[in-house]
């Protein structure tokens, strides 16, 4: 650039000459179209898919239940938890992934022990098998489900661990028990009338008297009832021997029940009898009528309404399936994870217990 006849022209020409150059560069950066990075789309179905099944533990308190509720704008455990595996990329869409739950707790209602199977997107190759010879393949070359769904979940939602499964496995009719615990505070209850009555909820009965009727959900009500038992909250054993005199209100209990499935409601109506019971507002041979239904047919007594417990207290603690279904993996190679690995899990629990325990 020839700048030398710079020097020899006045102020009003070099003004003119910049205003020339502004017009210049304003009209070239219109004409410049700005490159726009579109990203790709991802496409799944590029992915190996495979079987697996899901151990979830959550806290039920802030939620309506479990179950996705459609059409409803309400947080659920199964909206976060399928908000997580679309946001992971993990599966295409529910319809498609095989989804199947070993069943629906109630709004309020907790779980240690929920089991989902459902196919998801994966690193190892169509024709990999889970043997014992290549399980440490399996491990590390597989991608970190637990580790890559708690990062997305509610703090109150964790994914426990994984396990692959057979491609014909369903969580919920393969499922061969269920085992909840209702805690609650003695509050001057007879405990050991209470246990006498838990014991008559066992076997196999018509427990309509004993639920929430839906005719959409369920056409019978038998069910199987395999345990029922109260005990104290502090004694790691069972059978201890209950008090014969009224229990301290301080001390805490739990109803434990297990059966081969559940029936709407049926856990916190059990309670909520049980707690008549002990406080003698009913005998316990109560729970003998409402399971005779002979005594209820035809108009003769119809049938009774009594109030549910609450939900808060009821836990899902155990869920029972064959044995060798499962090959459950906690992912302990990501040792260096601060959001999850065994350790780090059963820290990030008792943290929770913590300020919970604070607040109450």
């Amino acid at each position: 650039m020839d700048t030398v006849k710079y020097h020899k022209w006045t102020k009003e020409q070099l003004i003119e000459k910049i205003i020339a150059y502004e017009k210049e560069l304003k009209i070239s950066g219109k004409n410049k179209k700005k490159y726009v990075h579109k990203q790709r789309p991802f496409d799944i179905t590029k992915y190996n898919q495979r079987p697996i099944a899901l151990k979830i533990a959550y806290l039920g308190w802030n939620y309506y239940g479990y179950a996705a509720q459609d059409g409803e704008n309400v947080e659920t455990i199964e909206s976060h938890l399928f908000k997580a595996l679309h946001t992971a990329k993990l599966i295409k869409d529910r319809e498609s992934c095989r989804y199947n739950r070993c069943g629906r707790t109630d709004k309020g209602v907790s779980a240690f022990c929920q089991i989902v199977s459902l196919c998801v997107r994966s690193n190892l190759p169509a024709n990999h098998e889970d043997t014992e010879a290549n399980v440490k393949q399996s491990q590390t070359e597989e991608l970190a489900y637990c580790t890559i769904l708690n990062r997305l979940l509610p703090p109150d939602i964790r994914i426990i661990s994984w396990s692959p499964v057979d491609k014909n496995f369903n969580a919920r009719f393969h499922c061969t028990y269920r085992t909840y615990k209702y805690f609650f505070p003695a509050q001057r209850l007879d405990i050991p009338l209470m246990q006498k009555a838990a014991k008559k909820l066992v076997g196999v009965h018509d427990f309509r008297n004993f639920c929430k009727i839906d005719p959409l959900y369920n056409s019978h009500y038998r069910r199987t009832v395999y345990t029922a038992e109260i005990y104290k909250m502090n004694h790691l054993e069972k059978n201890i021997k209950i008090p014969t005199k009224k229990s301290s209100p301080f001390e805490m209990y739990i109803f434990e029940v297990c059966g081969k499935a559940f029936l709407w409601h049926q856990v916190r109506f059990f309670m909520g009898i049980l707690f008549l019971i002990g406080r003698h507002l009913e005998e316990p041979e109560i729970i003998d009528t409402l399971l005779d239904l002979s005594k209820h047919d035809n108009g003769k007594l119809g049938r009774p309404s009594y109030d549910l417990a609450d939900e808060f207290p009821l836990v899902l603690v155990d869920t029972g399936y064959p044995e060798g279904t499962f090959q459950w993996r906690l992912e302990d190679y990501f040792g260096h994870d601060p959001i999850y690995n065994s350790k780090n899990f059963f820290l990030n629990v008792l943290n929770l217990w913590k300020k919970k325990q604070i607040k109450a």
